[in-house]
Formats: C-alpha cells, sequence, structure tokens
C-alpha cells in the first residue's frame, strides 16, 4: 500500500485462474508492464457478487487499484480457535473476529457458509466504526457423516460504507485435531468382501492412544 493504492502480486505454479473480488477498479498487467485483458463474473447465488477472473501462472502478474479497505477486512477475519472436535451430537460454538478496514464507519451483515447443515446463528448484522474490532459466533452440530480434516469455510460479507459492498472470506476449520491425521480407503477384495483400511498419522512427538469404532 502507497499513497492509497493497493497493489498485489499473484501467482501459482500451474496455469489456473482465481476468482475474487478485489475493488470496482481492478487493472492487471505481467511483469513487463503489459495490461492484460480483464473479466467479471457474477454470482449465481448471491445477487449483485461480482468477482475478477485473473488469470494466473508461474509468471506473476500485478494487480494494481485494489480496494485497501476489502483487504483489511479480509486479512483481520480469524477464528478464536480453527479446530472443531469430532464429536457427534454436541453442539459447539465457534467464534471469530475482523475488524473495520475502512477509514470511516461501516454497517452491514455476514453469514457464514459451512459444509455442515446443522447450523445455528450463522447470520450477524454489525455496525462499527474506525478500526473497531468486532466478535461474533456460531454453533454447530456435526453429523455422524461430517468429514474429518480441513473444511472449507466461506464467509459472505454485505457492507455500507459509501457504496454497499458484497466480498467472501475464505478459510478453514479442522474437524479433530490437527496434530492427527486420519485417512480411510476402502474396497472390495477378490473374494467380493469389504475391506477398510484406516491410516492414522501422528504429527507430534508425543504417543497417542486411540479407540476406532466404523458402523
Amino acid at each position: 500500500e502507497r499513497a492509497g493504492e493497493s497493489v498485489m502480486i499473484v501467482w501459482n505454479d500451474r496455469q489456473t485462474t482465481e476468482e475474487v473480488f478485489l475493488g470496482s477498479y481492478v487493472e492487471i498487467e505481467d511483469i513487463w508492464g503489459r495490461t492484460i485483458p480483464t473479466r467479471q463474473r457474477e454470482s449465481q447465488t448471491r445477487r449483485g457478487l461480482v468477482r475478477q477472473v485473473l488469470p494466473v501462472g508461474p509468471l506473476p502478474v500485478i494487480v494494481r487499484g485494489v480496494n485497501t479497505s476489502i483487504v483489511k477486512c479480509r486479512m483481520s477475519f480469524r477464528f478464536s480457535n480453527d479446530e472443531v472436535e469430532s464429536v457427534f451430537g454436541r453442539e459447539q460454538s465457534i467464534r471469530f473476529h475482523f475488524r473495520n478496514g475502512f477509514d470511516h464507519g461501516v454497517g452491514g451483515a455476514l453469514l457464514v457458509d459451512t459444509p455442515w447443515q446443522d447450523v445455528e446463528n450463522s447470520q450477524h448484522q454489525f455496525k462499527l466504526a474506525r478500526g473497531q474490532k468486532t466478535a461474533h459466533s456460531f454453533q454447530v452440530r456435526l453429523k455422524s457423516n461430517a468429514t474429518s480434516g480441513p473444511q472449507p469455510i466461506r464467509v459472505n460479507f454485505e457492507v455500507t460504507a459509501d457504496r454497499k459492498y458484497q466480498f467472501s472470506v475464505y478459510r478453514n476449520l479442522v474437524v479433530g485435531s490437527k496434530d492427527i491425521q486420519v485417512e480411510l480407503v476402502s474396497g472390495l477384495n477378490d473374494d467380493g468382501e469389504l475391506v477398510v483400511e484406516q491410516h492414522m498419522t501422528n504429527k507430534t512427538s508425543g504417543f497417542v492412544s486411540f479407540t476406532c469404532t466404523m458402523f
């Protein structure tokens, strides 16, 4: 960030596209300063949500005109604890916080979108002064078919400032312990019997003990 302008450098090991809302007046250049044509895509599920489609590859591209306020809101978003206990049927509270990145007061709403159906209090209203921080929480109950490991969480923001902004923040919540990795592989053997292989990796320095039940 310099003189009110934010610049972002983007690259990837392989050729792909990234879709994200970075502001209303975004321009993309290659490392030689040549302009790269940009296009936008409107969300089919959220009316009014427009995202830039960025061509990204091993050679970096330079994105100019990035909305600094939105970037600060995104970067400030954190879960107080990014682990969810792998306990079925018990309500767990997930707390998160973020800071107003705009240079004036804002109001708005957010919606937490999770891979779990049994989620309570996923919608929140907020009204924040400049630089003010706020915290909220939502509750989840894991069902028996919940997947362990990192789970993608999307938080959809609608902020009213000098105009209305819509953007999303992406984070992960880990079901189970980050120190223990569990992988399951299933298939049929030559006799037509179902064989389930469970692979567990202990990433800690100590011993761990588990009782595993298949049903």
